[in-house]
């Protein structure tokens, strides 16, 4: 218990000395204390786990929880109006994960067409044996499907965005390279900041196990695919 409370004074020590310097910056913060982590209900400091701090610094407004019995920093959002910036840190109740939205959304309607060799095969996505082709290995079978597999297993709908009743197909256009890499990602046709930022996000952490291949040589392949957003 003696630990817990002087850990809990020392943090309440640093949140002030970081209230004092964000009052000089002129930002502008607001501490609170809470028992759950995803809650708003203020409580005492000597009843919380958790101190939850907004900052509003120019346009950006930034959420930081901390646990109180260890100083640690278990979630932090940052949005620019609706619009989701920085590294994000999720919080499930037991373990922190990391976004990364520290990137501006690129908006174009460069073209999709591909090197004239790859015009005859039907399917890019599939392997085409009679023209020597091997789609991009993402998973088992083919590409496309593993990758809607994986945008419904790891896009974060916006809360807000439900609400309000914002839904939508964003066409994200990306190129695999001859690494294997994605690359050039950008929004083709998009539905809302929050929608076109979260398709980018989850489009770049694809791994593809290996590049497309024409005649056993790797070759850089361009693709759009449609990311949905619906409240149904």
């Amino acid at each position: 218990m003696k630990n817990i409370a002087y850990s809990s004074g020392i943090l309440a020590a640093l949140v002030l000395l970081l209230y004092c310097t964000m009052k000089a910056s002129g930002q502008e913060q607001t501490i609170i204390f809470i028992k759950d982590y995803s809650s708003d209900k203020e409580i005492s400091q000597n009843k919380a786990k958790y101190s939850k701090t907004t900052v509003i610094q120019a346009d950006i407004t930034t959420v930081e929880v901390h646990e109180l019995s260890s100083g640690k920093l278990i979630s932090r959002i940052s949005n620019r109006e609706n619009e989701p910036v920085g590294i994000w840190l999720l919080y499930n109740g037991e373990s922190t994960k990391e976004l990364d939205y520290d990137f501006e959304v690129e908006y174009s309607n460069i073209s999709e067409i591909n090197d004239e060799s790859l015009k005859h095969i039907p399917d890019l996505s599939i392997n085409c044996d009679s023209l020597n082709y091997l789609a991009p290995i993402f998973g088992i079978g083919d590409f496309a499907t593993n990758i809607l597999s994986h945008l419904q297993k790891h896009i974060l709908y916006p809360d807000f965005a439900k609400d309000m009743g914002i839904q939508g197909t964003v066409y994200a256009y990306f190129e695999i390279s001859e690494d294997g890499l994605v690359e050039n990602v950008k929004i083709r046709r998009g539905v809302h900041i929050a929608l076109d930022k979260e398709s980018c996000r989850v489009i770049k952490s694809l791994k593809f196990d290996a590049p497309a291949k024409l005649n056993g040589v790797s070759i850089r392949l361009k693709h759009t695919f449609p990311v949905k957003f619906s409240l149904r």
